[in-house]
């Protein structure tokens, strides 16, 4: 029957907003007072849910937060996009990505503070329909690092027994 018709989708798609846009739709008549035969083709572009990922940088013994660590995120989303994203940890220990949508990803440490070593192991990251769908943390993960600490020992070339009193300088590549 002719008149205005309305469209609102109900349901959105996995990893997608779902619009709440009510779209009307117009049915006009025909000369002869019938219905026309309509075709109507409605374009709605899906918005998908985007999240952040943090991850928290603290020494293994203080649990103090460590600025200057560098994170690098890689991964593929659902959608076929890569990404490859640096962030360094700021002030509060924190390196934050945004604006990722579903998919999988792997974080690996990349640049470490002075005095720690870098993190043994990658972040696995999923982002899937068990996400919160409000922006809000999708995941978040603890980089604990122990300091390194570098012991020198003077021992006696015959003896091998420790002598007491020897004195070292320690210098970096840069001779400083």
């Amino acid at each position: 029957e002719a008149g205005v018709y309305y469209v609102k989708e109900i349901t959105g798609l996995d990893g997608f907003k779902t619009d709440s846009t009510v779209y009307p739709v117009y049915v006009n008549v025909e000369n002869n007072g019938n219905a026309a035969t309509w075709q109507y083709q409605l374009a709605v572009e899906n918005e998908p849910y985007l999240y952040r990922v943090r991850v928290l940088k603290k020494d293994a013994t203080s649990e103090e937060v460590l600025q200057g660590a560098e994170f690098t995120l890689t991964g593929t989303s659902v959608f076929g996009k890569t990404y490859s994203i640096t962030k360094t940890t700021g002030a509060d220990g924190i390196a934050e990505f945004t604006g990722l949508p579903y998919g999988e990803y792997k974080i690996r440490e990349t640049g470490f503070p002075e005095g720690y070593a870098q993190m043994a192991a990658d972040i696995s990251v999923v982002i899937n329909n068990e996400a919160q769908e409000d922006n809000t943390l999708a995941f978040e993960a603890t980089a604990v690092n122990k300091r390194t600490r570098l012991t020198v020992y003077k021992n006696d070339s015959a003896t091998s027994q420790p002598l007491a009193g020897a004195q070292f300088k320690i210098k970096d590549a840069a001779g400083s």
